[in-house]
This record gives structure tokens, C-alpha cells and sequence, in this order.
């Protein structure tokens, strides 16, 4: 049920992808960033004057007072306004967003960590509307107090349907993606306690850490947290950045073991490393937030690099895990590999985030199928192994000529029987009359026929409730409830003339086929051997008193 949902779910995701091209081209869109001027003001002061703003570099000294970012729009093809300004959220303290028109109306909003009010959108990013006026609209001005590092803003204004599209699409892919990690990461967990495999555990930590990644980078984690908006967000969302490589690169060393030791210590403490440069990532701010991301991203890719080498080893010495995991594993380690090296500030605006949280997604799906697959070829093996071994238990408890329980498997099924029934448990012991006489007379084969055929008659007399089974030779043994030597009489005497009554011309020409019965009446607390002594006896007698016959 599980993996199906896994697949409808995937369909979904691959549809929502394919429309995302025709979706970009019908949206009016422009990367704001390039174009923006910016001043710096102390906390709390007035606006800077025009002349303030600066339009080429990178502002300085910000971190700890308002940055101003200001834009004209007229040129960039918005005078009609009815436009949205898109900006993917980082780490501030407020940010306030101005749309001033042409005849100096002014169209303002605010929001600040903690309380991002209802201008978040799903994907990350906050949006501000500028409808269209009866003035053309002229400018946008955006403040942020406290802002942690001006690289990481993407600031985009798109015409207000464009906006709403791009919206849609990224709940769906966003929404699609979460629920497939959720469901692969429940999934992976059930499995790793059916299999007992610690990697399963890494995995399903790892889908965990990416679930909780997206719906705090996502944004909808504020449906119901709304208070971690911001900077909170953005830091729990950097640590478990870095805690999702350690469980990814953990569960590679687990499932992977045909790799040499110095390279799985090595990995190790590579991947320790990432996860310990993840805490101050998640709370350094300005500066040392930079550093720590430059001086993390080599270290990412080098961890890559070296999960990459660790698969190839073990692929190359025959470990079916580590195909598994490479072939699961080579849509993310791509997309982690290409948004270390290239910028996908475009995509949604989700950027590198959205890709390679659809390639986990995507990912989730493929080592759910294989790891079905292990698991049912390890049932089959299993299920194999215990249909053969009963097999072997069988063969070693049934005579091999007639198919009746041997002396070793009628004792087990006699206990099992007195065990199982409220009343006694008697004893028939059967004897072919004179049955060397014919094999001396027909052969052996006629005479093993006859054997088979009796064998048939005594296990299909119609009577369920009683236990057949061949002792050795032409001697054959019944175990039946009965209620008093009377009634274990009747049946004894109707067994015997059913065997007489068998039609057996075609081997044995005009001889009749006989047998001699001896008698055992059970109680509660007799034992197999002890009636078989009793059977023994009352047979013997029956022998002596001239054959047919029933005696005990």
C-alpha cells in the first residue's frame, strides 16, 4: 500500500515538474538584485535621500543597521503595476517593502521575525502585491534591519498571475516532495525493523531530516509554528542541512561494508566534521556565517566525492547494497554536486533548495523499490530454505514405499494425537497373512504393490480422526480415539474385512489378500511403546488362533 501511494505520488511530482517550462515562459518576470542600489543607515533612522544609494558593489556594514534597497520600475517594464515582489526569506530582523507610484502614492508593508503575517508563500519566499493604480507605478524600496549576509537575498517582481502560478506549482512540488519523504521515511524505519539493518535506520533519520527541512524552508511549518519565521527557521533549516549529509553518508558506511577500513574512517570524520560545522552555520551571523558556508561547501563536495568512491568500491566487489545505494542515491548526489557549483536562484524561487528537495523526493522512491526487493528476495530465500526443511522433516518421518508416518514420525504424531484428543488413545496393530509367501511366490515388486495399496486402503478408510502409519516389513499401525475395548473391537473387525474385501486379482490371481489385528485399548496415560507391547502381544495371538482375525 505503502509503495503504491510512493507511486502515485511520483507521478504527480514528475507531471507537476514537466508543465514547470510552459509555466515560466507565460510569466512576466525580473531578477531584481543586478539592479537594486542600496544605502545604510543606522537603526530606526529616517530614509536616506536618492543620493545616498549606491548602484554598483556590495553594501558593507550592515549587519547591525538598515539596509535600503531601492529599484526603479519603469524601465524594467512594470509602470502598469499590478505587479508582486517575491523575496526569498533569510536571516533579519524586519523588513519593511515600499511600492511608490507616480502621482506619490505610496503602497507599504512590514514583517519581522516571528510574524511574517500572511505575506509567506509556500517555497520560501514572502510576497508583496502592487496593484495597479491610476499612476504608473515608479519605484520599489525595500528595507531590512539586521540582515545577515546580501549574498543570499533573491528578490524577484513578477506580474501578479505569474506570481500566483508560480505559487501553485511550488505548494505541489513542495507539497508532493514532503509527503514522499514522509512516507518513505516511515517506510524505511518498519523496514529496518523487519530487517534488522541499521542502514534502513540512517535512512529513514535521513528522510526524517529532510522532512523537517522542507516545511521549515518551505514555510509551512508556519501553519502551525508561526513564531519560528525568519531567522529561527533559517538557522534550525541550516543544521539540518548538515545533520541530512551526516545520516545520508552514515547510511552509506552501514549498508557498504567491502570498502577499505581507512576509507571508511576517513569518510567518517569527514562527514562528523560537516555535521559539527553545522552548528555554528546554523547561529553565526554576517562575516563568520559566510566563512563557515565557504569553508563548508569544499568539505560538502569532498564528502560527496568520497560516498561516491566508497559505492564504486563495493559495487566493483559484488556488494548488492552498495548498487542499491548508488543507483538510489545518483539523482541527489548530482543535484547536491551541480547547486554546490551553479546558481538555481530562478527555480521558483526556491533556488537550489526546491531542486534538490525534488531529487530526494525522487530518490525516496527508488530505494523504497529496491529495498522491497531486497526484502522479498530475502523472503523467498527464507520461505525457500523452511519449505525444504520441513521437506526434509517429512521425508525423514514417512516411509519412503508407501507414504505412511515411519516408526519415528508415528510416535511424534501419537503423542500429539493423545495430547490433542479428550478421550483415549488406542492401539490397532496390523499383519499381512503370509505376506512372504508372496513375495516368494509374485516378487517383490507385486508384493511392495500390495504394500502400497494397503497402505492407501488403511489411510483412506474413511476414518479422519485415526493416524495410520507403517512400522517396518508387512506390519502396519493404527492410533485412534475410542471410548472401550467394544467399540475399538467394531472398528478393528471392520478394518479387517475392508483389507479383505480390497480387489487385488490383477496382482495375486485367485489368492485372497488377509490380515491378523492386534488389539491395544489406550487410557490417559499409556504411552506409545507400552501399547505397542500390548498391540504386539494381542497380534500374536491372533497369528496363533489361524490369521484373519481380530484378537486383544
Amino acid at each position: 500500500m505503502i509503495l503504491f501511494r510512493l507511486g502515485f505520488l511520483l507521478c504527480a511530482l514528475v507531471s507537476a515538474i514537466v508543465s514547470l517550462p510552459a509555466r515560466a515562459e507565460q510569466a512576466r518576470q525580473v531578477d531584481l538584485v543586478p539592479v537594486l542600489c542600496h544605502a545604510v543607515t543606522p537603526l530606526g533612522s529616517a530614509p536616506p535621500p536618492p543620493s545616498a544609494y549606491r548602484c554598483s558593489g556590495e553594501p558593507q556594514g550592515y549587519q547591525e543597521a538598515s539596509l535600503w534597497l531601492r529599484t526603479d520600475v519603469a524601465r524594467l517594464g512594470f509602470a502598469d503595476g499590478d505587479a508582486a515582489l517575491l523575496v526569498h526569506q533569510s536571516r533579519f530582523d524586519r523588513m519593511a517593502v515600499a511600492f511608490t507610484y507616480g502621482d506619490g502614492h505610496v503602497r507599504r508593508y512590514a514583517v519581522a521575525r516571528g510574524a511574517y503575517g500572511d505575506y509567506w508563500r509556500v517555497g520560501g519566499q514572502l510576497a508583496f502585491a502592487a496593484p495597479a493604480g491610476a499612476a504608473t507605478l515608479a519605484s520599489v524600496t525595500i528595507r531590512i534591519d539586521r540582515f545577515s549576509v546580501y549574498g543570499l537575498l533573491r528578490a524577484r517582481l513578477l506580474d501578479r498571475d505569474g506570481a500566483a502560478q508560480e505559487t501553485a506549482a511550488a505548494s505541489a512540488l513542495v507539497g508532493g516532495a514532503l509527503t514522499l519523504l514522509l512516507l518513505a521515511a516511515l517506510y524505511n524505519l518498519l523496514l529496518a525493523i523487519a530487517m534488522r539493518r541499521a542502514y534502513l535506520v540512517w535512512q529513514g533519520g535521513w528522510a526524517l531530516c529532510m522532512v523537517l527541512w522542507g516545511l521549515l524552508w518551505s514555510q509551512i511549518a508556519l501553519l502551525v509554528a508561526p513564531q519560528v519565521a525568519g531567522t529561527l527557521a533559517s538557522q534550525i533549516c541550516s543544521l539540518l542541512a548538515c545533520v541530512a549529509v551526516f545520516t545520508a553518508t552514515m547510511a552509506a558506511l552501514f549498508s557498504i561494508t567491502a570498502a577499505p577500513r581507512w576509507l571508511r574512517l576517513l569518510l567518517g570524520a569527514l562527514t562528523t566534521l560537516v555535521l559539527l560545522l553545522g552548528f555554528p552555520l546554523a547561529f553565526a551571523r554576517g562575516g563568520p556565517l559566510a566563512l563557515v558556508d565557504a569553508l563548508l561547501d569544499p568539505l560538502v563536495l569532498l564528502n560527496l566525492f568520497l560516498v561516491v568512491v566508497l559505492v564504486t568500491i563495493g559495487w566493483r566487489r559484488g556488494q548488492g547494497e552498495a548498487r542499491d545505494f548508488a543507483i538510489a542515491w545518483t539523482l541527489p548526489i548530482i543535484a547536491l554536486t551541480v547547486i554546490h557549483i551553479f546558481d538555481f536562484g530562478a527555480l521558483l524561487g526556491g533556488g537550489s533548495q526546491i531542486a534538490i528537495l525534488i531529487a530526494s523526493a525522487l530518490q525516496t522512491v527508488v530505494i523504497a523499490i529496491a529495498a522491497t526487493v531486497r526484502l522479498a528476495r530475502i523472503r523467498w530465500e527464507r520461505d525457500s530454505a523452511r519449505a525444504a526443511e520441513r521437506m526434509l522433516i517429512d521425508l525423514a518421518n514417512r516411509d519412503p514405499l508407501t507414504g505412511l508416518l515411519n516408526r519415528r514420525g508415528f510416535a511424534q504424531g501419537f503423542a500429539t494425537l493423545r495430547q490433542a484428543s479428550a478421550t483415549p488413545i488406542s492401539l490397532l496393530l496390523i499383519d499381512v497373512d503370509h505376506f512372504k509367501s508372496i513375495n516368494d511366490g509374485f516378487g517383490h515388486d507385486v508384493g511392495d504393490e500390495v504394500l502400497r495399496r494397503l497402505a492407501t486402503r488403511l489411510d483412506d478408510d474413511g476414518q479422519s480422526r485415526h493416524l495410520a502409519g507403517r512400522l517396518g516389513g508387512e506390519e502396519f499401525v493404527i492410533a485412534l480415539p475410542a471410548t472401550g475395548p467394544s467399540e475399538l473391537r467394531r472398528f478393528a473387525e471392520e478394518m479387517r474385512r475392508s483389507c479383505s474385501a480390497m480387489d487385488v486379482a490383477d496382482l495375486l490371481g485367485q489368492r485372497c489378500l488377509t490380515v491378523s489385528i492386534g488389539m491395544a485399548p489406550g487410557d490417559r496415560d499409556t504411552d506409545f511403546e507400552t501399547l505397542y507391547r500390548v498391540a504386539d502381544q494381542a497380534l500374536y495371538s491372533a497369528k496363533a488362533g489361524g490369521r484373519n482375525r481380530v484378537a486383544g
